[in-house]
């Protein structure tokens, strides 16, 4: 709930920017904050109690970064109008996650490693991969929307065992429902169950 009223907020700002920007206004005078420095310095720096630094700001870039305790990034934020985009380590310095949205293009995604450098999820506007930590696909399928906070499957998705059977095999229509058959299988490829799902609940308007 706060994350999709921050987001509309974002959004609003953005159409208020818009506005102002054809009068030759930018309206990043009136909410940087870094344009107030008698209230806040371009970059500040917070320390532990070892004298290690435990994270900082970086007021003129907008970015915010934070470290383990052996000195090596563990998250990094950039955070803009028009922009937000995390990405996160391990303490071996290998990607954790990465996540970005841009509100005026409409682009969002999301990504999660294992700590060995190897994929585990990439999620977009339109499709959802996961893998097992040995690389081999888990899960697969895509979305019937745009909005990456509403989008919900859509035609066909599978996953897999991790020997790289299939182990299930079903079909959305455009709501995300169940339509026609689902497929279900044992780790050794061998047929368990067939389900039909019928499409008249969703006919329903």
């Amino acid at each position: 709930m706060k994350k999709t009223f921050l987001l509309l907020l974002k959004r609003r700002l953005i159409n208020l920017y818009l506005i102002l920007k054809r009068f030759g206004i930018d309206l990043k005078v009136f909410i940087s904050l870094k344009n107030y420095p008698r209230f806040r310095k371009d970059k500040k720096v917070w320390l532990k109690k070892n004298g290690k630094i435990d994270n900082e700001i970086d007021f003129e870039n907008d970015t915010t970064i934070y470290y383990h305790e052996n000195g090596k990034i563990k998250d990094k934020k950039i955070e803009t109008l028009n922009v937000y985009h995390e990405i996160s380590y391990y303490e071996n310095g290998n990607l954790r996650r990465d996540t970005y949205s841009n509100y005026v293009s409409g682009v969002e995604y999301y990504k999660s490693f294992f700590e060995n450098g190897q994929l585990e999820i990439s999620d977009t506007n339109e499709e959802r991969k996961s893998y097992f930590e040995n690389g081999q696909l888990k899960e697969k399928g895509s979305y019937s929307s745009n909005d990456f906070q509403s989008k919900v499957k859509t035609g066909i998705w599978e996953s897999f065992y991790e020997n790289g059977q299939l182990k299930e095999k079903n079909q959305f229509d455009l709501r995300g429902n169940n339509i026609g058959w689902g497929e279900f299988y044992f780790e050794n490829g061998l047929l368990k169950e067939k389900i039909f799902y019928s499409n008249i609940e969703n006919e329903r308007p």
